[in-house]
């Protein structure tokens, strides 16, 4: 996809350092996304879960600054995202393709320590579903 948008004419005002974080965060939040639908197939062991899998990515998607900008946010929907680890996420992802959000410390490591969190919380939830399947 990013090599479609580069040919049509997409900027990357990020540059490397940009792409390199954009590129983090994508694989971080689908291996989140991942170790999620582990816990959940594990969990319920049966197909019919898949759509739960589903639901919980696009809430923690929905309820974070993807769809409309923080500032325009209101009421319990601006509360959500201020703390929901998927905008740090999406602000490591814009350090690439958004003019004003420059690579930068200050805009990195947010991102990468929610990823890291999610990858450890999510992570404990698969093997501890895992674990208990074994039994």
């Amino acid at each position: 996809m990013l090599v479609v948008g580069l040919a049509l004419g997409a900027e990357l005002p990020g540059g490397i350092p940009g792409l390199i974080a954009l590129y983090v965060a994508c694989a971080g939040f689908c291996a989140v996304a991942g170790l999620w639908g582990v816990f959940i197939a594990l969990t319920f062991r049966t197909q019919q879960a898949g759509p739960l899998m589903q639901q919980g990515v696009f809430l923690a998607v929905f309820l974070s600054t993807a769809y409309t900008p923080e500032v325009l946010l209101r009421g319990w929907l601006a509360g959500a995202a201020e703390f929901n680890p998927v905008t740090q996420v999406l602000e490591l992802a814009r350090q690439a393709t958004v003019s004003g959000i420059e690579p930068s410390v200050s805009n990195t490591v947010p991102g990468l320590l929610a990823l890291a969190g999610m990858l450890v919380a999510f992570g404990a939830l698969a093997l501890f579903a895992l674990r208990r399947l074994g039994r």
